[in-house]
């Protein structure tokens, strides 16, 4: 499982919640996890850092990555992202699940709550598509939609533009729905 968080966005955040013990949970039932941060952090802006005490940048990663207790590798693309570019990761979180081939067999949300509480899930999309493909069952719902916070891509700093829009036009618009 390729997950795409960020320390920034609060839909990641809200995410982590509930996924840091699903993965203590999956711990030996043959689920690998590994987190990628996408973001470039000078492609942040100022509004978008509301939510948390870090940035995007490598170092806060390690300093927050840390402080929730990650349990996996938690990787940064944001000087190049290419990875982010290959994968197509739009926003945080996005959640990419392979099986034993790397055969992609899910896309989408880690679950359908935009809150850190888990009371308010409805489906856990993530966790149902884990748990078909290790009973060895096709994945029912292969392909959710994504939302959270959009991929802080460097082009979009260096033209001028947030999410497409130039930024003198554009209001705080930290969500993305794929």
């Amino acid at each position: 499982m390729v997950v795409f968080l960020s320390n920034h966005c609060p839909y990641s955040h809200a995410a982590e919640t509930r996924l840091l013990p699903f993965v203590a949970e999956m711990k030996g039932r043959g689920l690998a996890v590994v987190a990628i941060n996408p973001n470039h952090p000078d492609a942040v802006r100022i509004d978008e850092l509301g939510y948390s005490k870090y940035s995007d940048s490598y170092e806060d990663m390690k300093l927050y990555a840390k402080e929730q207790g990650f349990t996996f590798p938690y990787l940064y693309d944001g000087d190049t992202q290419t990875t982010a570019k290959a994968y197509g990761a739009l926003c945080t979180p996005e959640v990419f699940l392979f099986d034993h081939d790397r055969k992609l067999r899910y896309l989408g949300r880690f679950d359908d709550s935009r809150f850190g509480d888990a009371a308010s899930v409805k489906s856990s999309d993530a966790r149902n598509a884990v748990e078909e493909l290790l009973a060895g069952k096709p994945v029912t719902t292969a392909v959710t939609k994504s939302f959270g916070c959009s991929t802080k891509w460097i082009e979009n700093k260096e033209a001028g533009y947030a999410i497409g829009y130039p930024m003198a036009l554009t209001q705080s618009a930290p969500y993305v729905q794929r």
